[in-house]
C-alpha cells in the first residue's frame, strides 16, 4: 500500500493493488471521506489532530477508524512519501514500515 500526498493539502493518494483512492483534504472537517475507486469501497475516517501530526512531526501515521463493507480487520505495511503544494519532494523515503491495524 502505498501513500502519498500529492499535493499538500489539496489531496492524499493512495494506492493498494493497483486501486486508486484519492482523499479530498478539507481543514475544516474533522473527519475525511476517501471517494472510492473501481471496486475498491473504503472509508477512512481519522481526526485532524492526527492528521497535523503525520504532516509536521513526519513519525507515523494513524488512522482513528476504518470502515470496510465486510468490517475486516487487516494489516499491512505503508509507504509514505510527502509532497509539498508545488509538488516537491519533502520525504522521498519509507518514513513507517511497521504494520499497523485498522480497526
Amino acid at each position: 500500500m502505498y501513500i502519498y500526498f500529492k499535493y499538500l493539502p489539496l489531496q492524499l493518494v493512495i494506492m493498494l493493488k493497483n486501486q486508486k483512492l484519492i482523499l479530498n483534504l478539507d481543514c475544516f472537517r474533522q473527519q475525511y471521506l476517501v471517494r472510492k475507486y473501481q471496486s475498491l469501497n473504503l472509508i477512512f475516517l481519522f481526526n485532524i489532530f492526527l492528521f497535523l501530526k503525520l504532516v509536521f512531526n513526519l513519525r507515523f501515521f494513524l488512522f482513528q477508524k476504518v470502515i470496510i463493507n465486510q468490517y475486516f480487520i487487516f494489516e499491512f505495511n505503508i509507504q509514505i512519501y510527502f509532497h509539498f503544494l508545488h509538488g516537491i519532494p519533502l520525504q522521498n523515503q519509507m518514513i513507517h514500515q511497521n504494520p499497523i491495524s485498522l480497526i
